[in-house]
């Protein structure tokens, strides 16, 4: 018999994978369970374990990974599925993948005619908040609706963010700063480099700050996701600087400050070179900046266009 998992969602189509797994253990007492790998293995190493006669073959259970991605052993896999639908060993076929190609779907109706296919889709906006609800009232950990929103907005269509999220979320004494630092984390933080962003806001480097915050805008990022971060890291630059200019050495204000460790070393770097006045003046300023944005006196675009223009 074969099963076939494939999908967009890999937490939920690891989780299947994870069960199929569990059950057969709890079936089969001493299972033996081989894996291989469709885009570094040749199908005939696949094919000769399968034709191996064993005496324990009613407790095997054979894992294909990435079985979309390895041409040529998809290509023979589709050939053999009547024979392995005859067989008493179970092959449990996946592969995380955006899209379909024509090979593929050729491979998921085989499969069907004998076997079990089961896809794990991308899911929408409202599928991701829904389970993120339900996953935070298991944890018992209860969020405003804005940041409900924003926990949304880091998670998006990977589900594997999620667990993560809220379990630093349960141990988080500031669930703002905890979602925020996740989304210093994020690819599209990550492509704009907040680090660069606020050196160039802090050095006044305003055609540096300008572009990239306009690449974050021109990837679907949007400014109400930009200026909590921002706010965020100007604060730790505050509060390392000021611990600075007491006297306290790297290891006491790593310490003292609160700062992530993931982020602390580029943030004391910042902060070492930076001025203390300027830094608080720069923060005054993106509170000034906030306020005018969330009453309507100015719109988010124009208002960072006008605050980088200032600094």
């Amino acid at each position: 018999m074969i099963i076939l998992l494939y999908g967009s969602n890999r937490y939920l189509l690891k989780q299947k994978l994870n069960e199929i797994v569990e059950r057969y253990r709890q079936k089969h007492q001493g299972l033996n369970l081989v894996r291989f790998d469709a885009q570094e293995e040749s199908f005939a190493s696949f094919w000769q374990q399968i034709r191996q006669p064993s005496m324990f073959v009613n407790r095997r259970l054979t894992i294909i990974e990435n079985v979309f991605q390895g041409e040529e052993f998809k290509k023979q896999l589709k050939k053999q599925v009547d024979y392995l639908d005859q067989k008493q060993e179970i092959v449990v076929a996946w592969s995380v993948t955006e899209r379909t190609k024509k090979a593929d779907r050729d491979l998921i109706e085989k499969v069907k005619k004998t076997g079990q296919v089961q896809e794990f889709a991308k899911p929408t906006k409202d599928q991701t908040r829904n389970w993120l609800k339900e996953l935070s009232q298991r944890h018992q950990i209860f969020l405003s609706d804005e940041l409900s929103e924003q926990l949304v907005d880091y998670v998006r269509d990977d589900w594997q963010r999620g667990p993560e999220a809220i379990k630093r979320l349960a141990a988080s004494q500031n669930q703002a700063e905890t979602i925020i630092s996740l989304q210093i984390q994020d690819e599209a933080f990550q492509e704009i480099n907040i680090f660069q962003l606020t050196g160039a806001i802090a050095q006044g480097i305003k055609g540096q700050a300008l572009t990239l915050v306009h690449r974050f805008f021109f990837q679907g990022g949007r400014p109400e996701q930009l200026l909590p971060v921002i706010v965020y890291q100007f604060r730790q630059l505050l509060t390392v600087r000021d611990l600075i200019e007491k006297g306290y050495n790297y290891y006491q204000v790593r310490r003292l400050s609160g700062v992530p460790p993931f982020v602390f070393s580029r943030v004391y770097a910042q902060a070492e070179q930076l001025d203390r006045r300027k830094i608080t003046e720069i923060y005054q300023q993106l509170f000034k900046l906030d306020y005018q944005i969330k009453t309507g006196q100015i719109d988010f675009r124009t208002g960072f266009d006008l605050f980088i223009a200032k600094v």
